[in-house]
């Protein structure tokens, strides 16, 4: 078989950080393998003598994750989240990739791909197993050459072995698993470490292993934001990608969970608010027949937003919830965040909007052109029912927004917030009636400022301004 890449030909091919977070189904994976090579470390050939800093985890590089030893990759692995076992074809470009990769011995002794669910035709591996996948046509132009030159090639069989697909050749860590199943294969890994360490008994109770998987989950995200961040400030020249060795692992193993850090609350914030993402997708997709996500409107919003570091997503937060102001972490800050009604609203809006999604200053921002009036979406929506309590409820609106200091620093670049259901002609001007407001400054004292003539706009009305110029 001709080997038709190199692997620095083909390493920065695979790279889809700005879709890929902790909280995803693809984080979860790394993160159980990891655990599970540690609690197994035979699997990996380790040594006793030798240390757990020469083992890496390496977050999407070359592939979805991939072990390494130094620099040697051990193994690579493809995650494919699809709620579908029945279309073998979705998994082409999957498979391939990895026969591809395998082929380049300095790659890789193994490669494997994980699945959501059983892939109905590939169960089993039968002598059948090999034609299954030579039938298969991958869409990507490179797949699709190295294919043509792969399926009669005398070396296709040898090097087909080296990838799995089934839960009885990895002889180890499930190769499916169930979205509500990855959890608990997790904790079960955290729970077999501190038991095999032979910790305090605390730590195995099912509450603390909740609080440390969330923490480690936190912990990877951040660690994807990083380096998105470094992609886009670096040239590939310059670009080094930054692994987790399982040193690193064992440290976070180790940590004291007891009390939680602002880092656990901000990733229980983002991972609730990716779930309200999930669903509305999933239940627009069953509305509008199967969805393309790469065509889809709020993929820009998913490759904007989920990268943003921790204290800029709570800012962003504070800007499409205007009116909670968020004083610590958890309890009432928490709740008041994840009102699942307004943003599945806002998700609405943004998919009915024909403009592309951009952040500005940690806020999504349409610019009416006719004359540059910024519109910023919100969950914003009238929460009381009965009508009679309409002008009430503005008002207490207008000074929950004009009380907010993060908010209110941002206000002056803002036109229009956009709402599900309410329209406020003048944000200041319901306050009262000079449209100003007093707020506390730094120094402890009282300042009036002058606002400027903000207005809340229905999403409708809002749309048709953005969409009919």
């Amino acid at each position: 078989m001709k080997t038709i890449e190199t692997k620095s030909e083909i390493q920065l091919e695979h790279d889809a950080t700005p879709s890929w977070n902790g909280f995803n189904y693809q984080g979860k994976v790394a993160l159980y393998v990891t655990l599970y090579l540690l609690n197994h470390p035979y699997l990996i050939s380790k040594t006793d003598e030798e240390k757990w800093d020469m083992y890496y985890l390496e977050i999407e590089f070359l592939e979805d994750f991939s072990i390494k030893k130094g620099d040697k990759y051990h193994s690579i692995h493809q995650v494919k989240a699809y709620k579908d076992g029945e279309n073998l074809s979705k998994y082409s470009n999957a498979i391939w990739g990895l026969i591809r990769k395998s082929e380049i011995k300095s790659i890789s002794d193994k490669a494997y791909l994980h699945t959501l669910l059983p892939i109905t035709e590939l169960k089993e591996r039968t002598n059948q197993s090999a034609s299954i996948i030579k039938n298969l046509n991958p869409s990507n132009d490179r797949l699709k050459l190295y294919r043509e030159q792969s399926i009669y090639s005398e070396d296709f069989e040898t090097i087909f072995k080296k990838v799995a697909f089934y839960d009885d050749m990895s002889q180890s860590y499930e190769l499916y698993c169930e979205l509500n199943q990855i959890e608990g294969l997790i904790k079960k890994q955290i729970k077999k470490f501190y038991e095999n360490s032979q910790y305090e008994g605390y730590l195995t109770a099912d509450d603390y292993l909740t609080k440390v998987y969330i923490n480690m989950l936190a912990f990877i995200d951040k660690h994807v934001s990083d380096r998105h961040q470094h992609i886009l400030e670096t040239s590939i020249d310059e670009r080094a990608i930054p692994s987790i060795s399982f040193e690193k692992i064992i440290e976070l193993l180790n940590k004291d969970y007891s009390k939680p850090e602002k880092g656990y609350w901000i990733f229980l914030l983002k991972n609730q608010i990716t779930k309200m993402l999930d669903d509305y997708c999933f239940y627009c997709a069953e509305s509008n027949g199967e969805c393309d996500r790469n065509s889809c409107r709020l993929n820009n919003y998913i490759k904007k937003v989920h990268v943003l570091k921790e204290l800029d997503y709570l800012d962003f937060l504070s800007n499409v919830n205007p009116r909670c102001i968020i004083e610590e972490l958890g309890g009432d800050s928490y709740t008041n965040l994840v009102q699942r009604t307004g943003y599945y609203k806002m998700f609405d809006f943004l998919m009915r909007v024909k403009q592309i999604v951009e952040l500005n200053r940690n806020r999504i921002i349409f610019i009416k052109n006719k004359n540059k009036e910024q519109f910023v979406p919100t969950t914003l929506f009238y929460e009381q029912d009965d009508e009679k309590n309409r002008d009430t409820e503005k008002r207490m609106i207008a000074k929950a927004i004009l009380r907010n200091t993060v908010v209110i620093n941002n206000l002056y670049e803002v036109d229009t917030m956009v709402s599900h259901n309410i329209n406020i002609e003048y944000l200041g001007k319901i306050v009262n009636d000079i449209g100003q407001i007093e707020m506390s400054v730094d120094e402890g004292e009282n300042k009036i400022i002058e606002m400027k003539k903000i207005r809340i706009l229905d999403k409708n009305q809002a749309e048709g301004e953005l969409n009919n110029e």
